[in-house]
């Protein structure tokens, strides 16, 4: 998780511009938010690891590869890596949540995000696959362990 949000406050000057150039006209954090959050759903598609495997795009290769081929793909680390760093190139306060669902060794088995929106936690769980639109999250009778780190 400190190498995904080293990643996240990291990313470049071009995924900055990105998030502004989704979020402009937006008239409220929450817009933004919901604007950068749809776009991040609608952009990428999911795609897992290889078994025994963990790659983690940064935020930087997701914006070239939407920008040149019209989208990317990868799992939940990669959408939490592009939805992370353009909320918070917007200054959009963000916490990666770390979950392990229905696992009882706790190893993580799912990553997300939760925003701080006017004052409110807003958990963000972009992958299109999961059925937990903005603003919803996993259970926490399905979560057998959770680690939240602030970005």
């Amino acid at each position: 998780l400190s190498r995904l949000r080293a990643m996240i406050r990291g990313a470049s000057p071009l995924v900055g511009a990105t998030a502004h150039a989704i979020a402009a006209g937006a008239r409220s954090p929450a817009e933004q938010v919901s604007r950068v959050f749809e776009t991040v759903q609608r952009r990428m598609r999911y795609v897992p690891d290889e078994l025994d495997a963990e790659v983690i795009q940064t935020p930087d290769r997701l914006v070239y590869l939407i920008a040149t081929e019209g989208g990317a793909e990868g799992d939940c680390d990669d959408y939490v890596s592009l939805l992370g760093a353009l909320l918070f190139a917007l200054g959009i306060p963000v916490t990666l949540v770390a979950v392990a669902v229905d696992r009882p060794d706790g190893v993580w088995d799912h990553l997300y995000l939760a925003a701080m929106v006017d004052g409110a936690r807003v958990p963000l769980d972009p992958i299109p696959t999961v059925p937990w639109p903005m603003g919803e999250e996993i259970p926490a009778e399905e979560v057998t362990s959770r680690i939240e780190v602030r970005v």
